[in-house]
């Protein structure tokens, strides 16, 4: 199985539009692909956009740097 990682964009506690495009992108290019997004930034943002991605992708990994 292919395990592919989508970088997540966010602004103000919100991903950007294409967070949403990645996971149909993931399945065109191998159909049992697990896709993991990737978020990174700080602060309660980072966690709001990491729990709203949980209901998109299989899985998050969230990235909190200074």
């Amino acid at each position: 199985m292919t395990q592919m990682f989508a970088y997540i964009p966010f602004k103000n506690g919100a991903a950007e539009d294409v967070a949403l495009e990645y996971p149909d992108a993931a399945k065109k290019i191998d159909p049992s692909a697990e896709v993991t997004a990737v978020v990174a930034g700080t602060g309660a943002d980072l966690d709001k956009v990491a729990e709203a991605m949980t209901r998109i992708y299989q899985h998050v990994s969230k990235i909190e740097h200074a």
